[in-house]
């Protein structure tokens, strides 16, 4: 694809069910409440692949945001409480007021609930909780468009709450797949439509939580306990609920099968095979598969030991996103307050983790309530080798695999679901795409039709009030494309210009644009199916815009800075960045480098074989060089042969970045001034007097047979290395030589309203999915106050959403003052969303280029993980 004008992009589609984040209480009573979000997961399609998030009087976990902002949900639901769930769950905490002086109580208030009994009840918290959620990631919401500044107007979003019973508004209701397209679902139709594996209603506490997130629920969860089981059944479910949070090929079907109980018929009943049964969460995945890009082998698996909503949750996520997610119980590990290592749960989890670490996958151990040293004696007794052969080498292996650490959320081989032969089609549509990186398309995507048989026709059909059938959502992702997925960006920001932010619902999702397949507007029966769908046309914004567009959510914008637009200037020399990052990073920027004006003609080191200084400005304040090509050779050094040396001299001619020219004085005021190849006459006049000068030996005055050549940089280029604006390209090239996709822009500032700076961006990077934030200096030094300086860093993060606050310098390393003030800031500051990790890149101008992560609780630093 060509910047500047018309060209083709390629666009990637993928048709599948909705992806939803259900935000619940993970107070005291949190088996209850999530139990309750367990069912309407299992009554909605695509509820398999839902998450679930817990809150505490509206607060989440920080490692939960992470988890959800890799997830990516399309929605973020609260759990809706009723009159009835709440009293159930806690009897006589819902105050039901009479009048202004009353409250109910006794058989008044009894009889209320009874009639009130699935009316909502609203609770601020929970609202919190999913506010703090949809700030975490990018959900379909947009700015209202009236009233107050633009950085605080209201977001409008369309779903945001859900209930125990499934209805969710703008999804399919799982019920709806086992009928015909053409009939209606009847009320009290029964769901699922065969036998299958549920938690029972009655099951509570933590044996009722874990089998209602491995196979789903039907009926309505009652408030209860554990179950009492015997011991054989509870062994074998808990070695069954074993293998289905750390799947294997290994087959356990002799002890680790379901029970009995957990069978859950529509009707009478005859015979049945156990091990063969489909779980409820089966069904919400119809006509789908499960896919995933970017495979990450052999990945990692998550452990979360602890009887909490947190650990639960955690481990929840991770068995949905990668596969492999585990949440047991202390009570199922320990005994009396010891490890009991005989037991069979023990036994089957370090028989489940050896084989996956033996093979390389990483096992990471982590809880919110075991302490430090219970967590590392379950770590140590899982690293025991279970063979005897080469013992000592397993161990190390081992204790290499398995860590007491908590989940990364790598956004490589995230697992969901795909509509079954509708997802990653190819194909190319024209754009424009100009000199920033921006991409619009010329023309509408074609209708995001259906074509699965099973869902095809539910997909054109219409229900009995004119919504469709089946809605879906639609991710489109551009080839090439600069612009950073998620991170809360208004969706309207991704629609072409002239599109209208009222008539689609997009997003940006993880992997590029999302939007809802149901347009939005009156759906007629009658209609062809692609005039009912969505066909948007969409925009990618380049970096420095999307940069912007983020900054205008606070009110504030993001531009190119007076040292920025030089860059650009440069940049538009070298034809793209990447070119320019290599030049300036590779043997050629020593002559380059070898431009740089000084203070005075002696600091230059000139000769009159290598080159001439000349004095610049009107006050005569520094001096900058002009080599000729001797000078040019001595630059480069042995770093470039001679026939390289001059390949590349004559590129640099060809293009405007360097000039070939003629130094010569003036003979009435001489001043020494340089005239380009294309401006020499017979006759050149002073730039400085005016004067003309007859071109003689005079004015050249050595050699005396003919003037020698002299070589000149673009103004702009010598500007940028008498600034040291070569260090952020060096950093560029460094970040761009480590990533698969890659794309940067340099030196940008963050302006107010008032169109004030209140902070600069030496390098913004979108590395493999990560945002990077840097500061790029030559000294290791931020100047004189640290702490401001990293006010300002973390400022830029939070605008942008960094993934990432780099430093890099040319310097050998950075000193411990910047080391701790990065670290202050990272633990310090009152971040609105996810923390961002430190990193330290130094040594740039040297063969070693060290590159650390930053501890934000200790301060210490670590390789940076490549």
């Amino acid at each position: 694809m060509t910047p500047g004008g018309l060209s083709y992009a390629t666009l990637r589609t993928t048709l599948r069910p909705p992806r939803v984040a259900v935000v619940f209480d993970g107070g005291p009573d949190w088996h209850y409440w999530v139990r309750l979000a367990l069912r309407a997961c299992s009554r909605v399609w695509g509820g398999r692949g839902f998450i679930l998030v817990p809150h505490q009087d509206g607060q989440v976990a920080p490692e939960m945001l992470r988890a959800v902002r890799t997830y990516d949900p399309d929605y973020v639901v609260a759990l809706e409480r009723t009159y009835g769930t709440t009293e159930a769950v806690r009897r006589g905490s819902v105050r039901i007021r009479f009048d202004e002086t009353r409250e109910l109580d006794g058989d008044e208030r009894t009889k209320f609930i009874a009639e009130h009994h699935d009316e909502p009840i609203d609770d601020p918290a929970d609202e919190r909780g999913r506010r703090a959620v949809v700030e975490a990631c990018a959900t379909y919401r947009r700015r209202s468009t009236t009233g107050r500044a633009a950085g605080d107007r209201e977001w409008m979003e369309g779903v945001t709450s859900c209930t125990a019973d499934g209805k969710f508004e703008h999804l399919t209701s799982a019920s709806a797949l086992a009928v015909s397209a053409y009939d209606e679902v009847i009320e009290g139709f029964p769901y699922p439509r065969e036998s299958c594996l549920a938690s029972p209603a009655d099951w509570g506490g933590t044996l009722g939580v874990a089998v209602a997130a491995a196979c789903g629920v039907v009926d309505f969860p009652q408030v209860g306990v554990d179950p009492v089981l015997s011991s054989d059944d509870f062994k074998s479910v808990t070695s069954w609920l074993v293998d289905n949070g750390l799947p294997s090929d290994r087959s356990r079907a002799g002890f680790a099968k379901p029970v009995q109980q957990m069978v859950w018929h529509p009707g009478a009943a005859l015979n049945h095979d156990l091990a063969r049964l489909p779980a409820v969460f089966d069904f919400t995945t119809k006509g789908t598969v499960p896919i995933a890009r970017d495979f990450d082998y052999p990945g990692q698996s998550l452990v979360c030991v602890g009887d909490s909503a947190v650990d639960f949750a955690l481990a929840f996520a991770h068995r949905r996103m990668y596969g492999q997610g585990l949440w047991l119980p202390p009570d199922w590990l320990w005994k009396d307050g010891v490890l009991d290592t005989s037991s069979r749960v023990f036994l089957l989890l370090r028989s489940s983790v050896y084989w996956p670490a033996r093979n390389g996958r990483e096992i990471r151990v982590t809880s919110s309530k075991l302490s430090a040293t219970e967590l590392d004696e379950l770590c140590d007794r899982l690293r025991d080798p279970t063979m005897y052969r080469d013992r000592d080498g397993q161990a190390e292996r081992l204790a290499e695999r398995i860590k007491s650490e908590s989940a990364s959320w790598p956004k490589k081989a995230v697992l969901y679901f795909a509509i079954a032969g509708d997802f990653g089609r190819d194909f190319a549509a024209p754009v424009n795409a100009d000199v920033n990186g921006d991409v619009e398309m010329v023309t509408p995507l074609p209708p995001p039709l259906v074509t699965d048989g099973m869902l095809a026709d539910l997909a054109t059909g219409l229900d009995r009030n004119g919504a469709a059938r089946l809605r879906w959502q639609v991710d489109v992702e551009f080839d090439p494309s600069e612009t950073p997925h998620g991170r809360g960006l208004d969706g309207s920001s991704l629609l072409a210009s002239g599109s209208s932010p009222f008539g689609e619902r997009v997003r940006s999702g993880r992997d590029g644009a999302t939007f809802e397949s149901e347009r939005l507007g009156l759906l007629i029966a009658g209609m062809p199916p692609g005039a009912r769908l969505t066909r948007p046309r969409l925009r990618m914004p380049g970096l420095a815009t999307w940069a912007n567009l983020m900054a205008n959510q606070h009110g504030n914008t993001m531009a190119f800075s007076a040292a920025g637009r030089q860059v650009e200037v440069v940049r538009e020399l070298w034809g793209d960045r990447a070119a320019l990052a290599t030049d300036f990073s590779g043997p050629i920027a020593a002559v380059l480098r070898r431009f740089r004006p000084a203070k005075t003609s002696q600091r230059l080191e000139l000769t009159e074989t290598t080159g001439v200084a000349m004095r610049t400005g009107a006050g005569d304040e520094l001096f900058e060089p002009y080599l000729t090509f001797d000078g040019i050779i001595a630059a480069a050094g042995d770093s470039l042969p001679i026939e390289r040396l001059r390949h590349d001299i004559d590129g640099f001619l060809r293009r405007g970045i360097l000039r070939r020219g003629l130094a010569l004085g003036c003979a009435r005021c001489s001043t020494l001034a340089f005239f380009a190849i294309d401006e020499v006459s017979q006759v050149n006049r002073c730039p400085r007097c005016l004067s003309p000068n007859d071109l003689d030996q005079a004015r050249w005055r050595k050699p005396l047979n003919e003037p020698a050549w002299y070589y000149d940089l673009h103004a702009a280029a010598r500007g940028l290395v008498a600034q040291n604006g070569d260090v952020p390209l060096m950093l560029s090239h460094y970040l761009r030589s480590a990533a698969r996709n890659y794309a940067d822009v340099a030196e940008l500032e963050l302006l107010n309203e008032a169109g004030k700076a209140i902070a600069e961006l030496d390098l913004l990077a979108h590395a493999d999915g990560q945002v990077i934030t840097a500061e790029a200096k030559r000294p290791a030094d931020l100047g004189k106050n640290s702490a401001d300086a990293m006010v300002k860093r973390a400022r830029l993060a939070e605008q942008l959403q960094a993934d990432q606050i780099l430093l890099a310098t040319a310097a050998p390393e950075w000193p411990p003052g910047v080391v701790a003030a990065l670290a202050k800031e990272l633990r310090e500051h009152p971040w609105e969303r996810v923390v961002p990790h430190g990193r330290l890149v130094a040594g740039l101008r040297t063969p070693k280029i060290t590159d650390l992560a930053v501890d934000a609780q200790t301060g210490t630093t670590s390789p940076w993980p490549q």
